[in-house]
């Protein structure tokens, strides 16, 4: 989806256009699609899939990982 060219800014129901195409907009703040005669939003891919995916927990594997060092004598 090409960027806006030449133009410093633009909106369509509401929301800020920052890519769009001769059907659907980009507004790269809330990460949308949305359809330019209707307004229908349209989840990305990539929220799609964080959806599905385990969420990282920074502090379990920050443990992990010095455990890891703890515990391997070669240190």
């Amino acid at each position: 989806m090409p960027k806006l060219d030449g133009i410093e800014y633009k909106e369509l129901f509401g929301l800020s256009v920052d890519k769009e195409n001769s059907e659907l907009f980009f507004n790269d703040l809330q990460h949308l699609y949305v359809n330019k005669k209707d307004g229908s939003h349209y989840i990305s891919v990539t929220t799609l899939i964080g959806e599905y995916e385990n969420k990282f927990d920074e502090a379990f594997w920050s443990k992990y990982k010095a455990l890891e060092l703890f515990l391997d004598g070669d240190v």
